[in-house]
């Protein structure tokens, strides 16, 4: 058995004090004459300056128990240092620590166990005594919405002569991604850009080192959480009309930027003509909006809102659309059911250029006349022919007249002029001459007589009633004529028995084609 695998003397003082005698052992690994048996498994790195090792009691043989251990020395050293150790009874695995070990210096060890009947070993394996890069992880630059720029420093490569650095990165919790890896053979500062991230999000990264020793070190962990997305949002058109609108819109999230400049875009769909029009500087999220004018009737537009951050950023909403207003629209028309004293004005309705309602008023004077006459107003709500009667007009007289429109919506147009002229007015037919007499001779009869004169300036005699009551105003004799012309003459004539000195009236009603009237009666006595 080789000197060099002898335990030291405070192990066997430890062992003696625990009542474990010692034998030399033929087979490495497992005891003469028993099944005892310990297995060398692996070596790491614990903290800065020591390591862990492992193994495995496979055996116990005859014995209820085993002292376990390992002894580790410098590759080509003879002499043997042992770690501490533990007593098991039952075949487990079990792990010591080195104590401070030399740095760049590889190392023998091997696993022991010992029972009362005797002392195995595992298999002598090695371990490189590596010191570990040290990097410091630094701060985020360049951080935006989707990107930052991360920074380290790798302060010692170790034991390496070159280090590869590089950073894992992760949303918090998350699955961790890794930059692509930088060599550096001495110490300094290194920087890696991460793209593709998410908005408004915890991100947690570190610096990591791989010597070309095959040595690893790491930087403490720290986080960062991105810009928030700049935002706007398109809200709505107001006050719009036939040729102006008022866009709306609301800046959300200034996206870190100090201050935004906001505003829309809007087009003509017909034409695909675009416009933009500013609304001005914003340096917190709040609405905001701008008036256009110069658009076109009756005209399909898109608009969005954009935003432009003083960082560079920039943003739009969604697109809206509206349409113009069409224009609000009355012609004059012709004057109808024109009288010698009245007429009917009427106007055309077009378009109520998307009011709801519309009162159309009418204005007249004579032809060269200074002061217009208030003809009244009309209030519609549909597109179409408007009336409006006048009267109190002169016959055989020219007029002017004109319309206007006002719309609910404060709109107005105004239609043309045009002109009528009143017809001469109808004279009234008239009882030209009446008289009556009693003819009959002493008798206690009568014989009534009437004679009648009718005339009409305007020629259009069309009859003549005639009427004959007595003293109590009973009718004892009606006659109505045809007569035609611009005069025309009559007489009649009827008997009363017993009629004779009785007091009578003759009525004469005479009617022109047009209706109207003219009379007279006499009263007399039979």
């Amino acid at each position: 058995m080789d000197p060099a695998d002898t335990p030291t003397t405070t192990r066997r003082t430890a062992l003696k004090t625990l009542g474990v005698g010692f034998t030399t052992l033929a087979v490495a690994g497992t005891a003469a004459g028993s099944s005892l048996s310990v297995t060398t498994d692996w070596a790491d790195k614990y903290g800065d300056t020591e390591w862990i090792l492992g193994g495995t009691l496979d055996a116990l043989g005859d014995a209820t128990e085993a002292y376990c251990y390992f002894e580790l020395r410098p590759e080509g050293d003879d002499a043997w240092t042992t770690t501490e150790g533990t007593t098991l009874s039952q075949p487990e695995s079990y792990t010591a620590t080195t104590g401070t070990v030399e740095p760049g210096v590889t190392y023998e060890y091997r696993a022991v166990a010992e029972t009362s009947s005797g002392r195995v070993t595992g298999s002598t394996d090695t371990f490189y005594a590596y010191v570990s890069p040290t990097l410091t992880t630094g701060d985020v630059t360049a951080l935006e919405e989707d990107r930052a720029t991360v920074t380290a420093t790798l302060e010692d490569l170790g034991s390496a002569d070159s280090c590869a650095v590089w950073f894992s990165y992760r949303v918090s919790g998350g699955s961790w991604q890794e930059t692509d890896r930088q060599t550096l053979s001495s110490p300094g500062e290194f920087a890696a850009d991460l793209t593709g991230l998410s908005a408004d999000t915890e991100y947690e990264y570190r610096a990591r080192a791989e010597g070309d020793d095959g040595t690893y070190g790491y930087g403490g962990g720290r986080t960062f959480t991105t810009d928030t997305l700049l935002g706007v949002t398109t809200d709505a058109v107001t006050a719009l009309d036939e040729n102006a609108a008022t866009l709306e819109g609301t800046l959300t999230d200034t996206g870190g930027a100090d201050s935004v400049s906001v505003g829309f875009t809007y087009y003509d769909l017909a034409t695909s003509t675009g416009y933009r029009v500013d609304a001005g500087e914003l340096t917190a999220n709040g609405s905001f909006e701008a008036r256009v004018s110069d658009l076109d009737p009756e005209t399909d537009y898109e608009f969005r809102a954009t935003a432009t951050g003083s960082d560079g950023d920039s943003a739009r909403g969604d697109a809206l659309r509206f349409t113009t207003d069409s224009l609000l629209g009355v012609e004059t028309a012709g004057a109808t059911d024109i009288e010698p004293t009245a007429a009917t004005l009427t106007a055309d309705l077009t378009d109520l250029g998307d009011a709801d309602s519309v009162d159309v008023t009418f204005e007249y004077r004579r032809v060269g006349a200074d002061a217009w006459v208030d003809g009244g107003v009309e209030t519609v709500s549909t597109t179409g022919t408007v009336r409006r009667r006048v009267d109190g007009l002169d016959d055989d007289t020219d007029y002017e007249y004109r319309t206007t429109a006002t719309a609910s919506d404060g709109d107005a147009d105004a239609g043309g002029t045009a002109t009528f002229t009143t017809p001469v007015g109808n004279e009234a037919p008239t009882v030209e001459s009446l008289s009556a007499y009693d003819s009959s001779p002493p008798n206690p009869h009568a014989e009534l007589n009437a004679e009648w004169t009718v005339a009409d300036a305007d020629g259009n005699l069309a009859s003549v009633d005639v009427t004959i009551r007595d003293s109590a105003g009973r009718s004892v004799y009606t006659d109505t004529r045809r007569v035609s012309g611009g005069e025309a003459s009559g007489s009649e004539y009827t008997e009363i028995k017993k009629g004779d000195g009785e007091s009578y009236t003759v009525s004469v009603l005479v009617t022109d084609s047009d209706g109207a009237t003219g009379s007279d009666e006499l009263s007399f006595r039979a």
